[in-house]
């Protein structure tokens, strides 16, 4: 019998993060809240191990049968060696060295490393920058100018719009706040087209030219990802499939 079968009115936020603490895992980076019965569980894990010990607890362990929506990113953490570049260390982890400026971000601002420096390595669905940025602010109704990666005056503009509409530090930088509320408020788009379908598709590791024109090669793709994920294979973005496209986006 699930811990939320007969006492879910005497469940909390510190209960669910002690029982967690229990399963050997760092706690300091997740927040719970308990709301109409639904428990939320948000933050980083430092593997992808500490994310299915939580996942499990809330189907077959003491939680099982409880209701229960995670938002958890895999953050590790890596010792730069002899030789490694951020180029090197982003193709290392990401498999595609242009991805370096998520470490550098996430890093302080970090574009040189040094052999024995610790750095974070967040996860690409934690990232929001550049053409990701741009992509991010299209959908939701925001003019970034030309989504081509270089975040310029259009982009810090349309970023600051979005910062005020929403109650956060118009400061036109992408903090911790505005990072989740971007990232939140792109998780209830109603619609994926063009660029913006080809971008996700790409990101998330499909073979996809980034060019606005939505043809047979981003048709192939898009039905690869629907088959990959148990969904309809029909090569359109439909409700199933957006919602499977932006979970594993952002």
């Amino acid at each position: 019998m699930g811990l939320f079968d007969d006492a879910k009115n005497e469940i909390s936020g510190d209960s669910v993060l002690e029982r967690i603490e229990e399963l050997g895992i760092n706690t300091e980076n997740l927040t719970v809240s308990i709301e109409d019965g639904v428990t939320y569980i948000s933050g980083s894990v430092e593997s992808e191990e500490d994310l299915e010990k939580i996942q499990e607890e809330f189907t077959e362990g003491m939680f099982g049968g409880a209701t229960c929506e995670l938002d958890i990113d895999v953050v590790t953490y890596y010792t730069i060696e002899d030789g490694d570049s951020p180029w090197g260390v982003a193709d290392k982890f990401y498999g595609d060295g242009s991805k370096f400026p998520v470490l550098v971000e996430m890093n302080d601002g970090k574009d040189a490393f040094y052999t024995g420096d610790v750095i974070m390595i967040p996860s690409l669905r934690s990232y929001v920058g550049g053409m990701k940025l741009q992509v991010i602010l299209a959908a939701l109704g925001y003019n970034p100018g030309t989504i081509d990666g270089v975040v310029g005056g259009n982009t810090a503009k349309a970023l600051k719009e979005f910062q005020k509409d929403n109650d956060l530090d118009v400061n036109g930088n992408v903090d911790d706040d505005t990072r989740t509320a971007l990232r939140y408020a792109f998780r209830e788009i109603e619609e994926l087209e063009g660029i913006s379908l080809q971008f996700v598709l790409k990101e998330i590791g499909y073979n996809v030219v980034v060019d606005g024109v939505v043809g047979a090669k981003t048709t192939a793709a898009l039905k690869e990802f629907q088959n990959d994920n148990d969904l309809d294979d029909s090569g359109e973005v439909d409700e199933d499939t957006l919602a499977a496209l932006v979970s594993q986006f952002v």
